[in-house]
Formats: C-alpha cells, sequence, structure tokens
C-alpha cells in the first residue's frame, strides 16, 4: 500500500494517530493502543501549567501535549516504519509547470 501526503505530520498529535491507524491497524491492535487514549498516554506526555483564561478574567489550568515518549519502545515489534521519500529521490518528472 502507497499512503501519500505532502503534508508532514505538523499541527496535532491526532493526525499522527490516523496515519498510524490507517498504516499500523495490527500493530496497535496488538501493543493494544488502537484506541487514540491509550495510544497518547503510551507515547506522548502531557504537562498541565496554569494560563491566563481566554476570556481575560483569571487563570485556568490547561494540559497539553508535552513530547512523545517511548517511541522505540512501543514500536519495537512493528517491521513497518513510514518511509519519507521526496520527489527528486523518485526518479521521475513532475507534472509541474516547468519542472
Amino acid at each position: 500500500m502507497v499512503f501519500a501526503t505532502s503534508m508532514p505530520i505538523s499541527n496535532t498529535m491526532a493526525e499522527m494517530f490516523t496515519m498510524q491507524r490507517s498504516l499500523h491497524t495490527h500493530t496497535l491492535r496488538r501493543n493494544q493502543m488502537h484506541h487514540f487514549d491509550s495510544w497518547a498516554v503510551t507515547l506522548g506526555e502531557a504537562v498541565s501549567s496554569i494560563e491566563p483564561s481566554p476570556y481575560g478574567k483569571g487563570y485556568r489550568l490547561q494540559t497539553r501535549f508535552a513530547r512523545f515518549v517511548n517511541v522505540p519502545n512501543s514500536w519495537a515489534s512493528s517491521d513497518k516504519w513510514p518511509t519519507c521519500t521526496q520527489q527528486r529521490c523518485l526518479n521521475t518528472k513532475s507534472s509541474h509547470a516547468g519542472a
């Protein structure tokens, strides 16, 4: 299967989970990470901090994803890793004008 995108994973953890769920369903099930919450707890670390309220009145406790953890251990049993390939490595011509 070829799964191609022109966008790197850059916005949210949910993007990475969605791609892995599409490409590695069996591995996620085998590792009991086929639900987002179990995947996020296993591979991510959340940090809570106090920040100003968006309404300008007081403060609130906000929990955000801070970093990935346990990635090598969690995927050691997977034989499929995503591969990033650029057009110049494919030895093909672009269909864009001027290319």
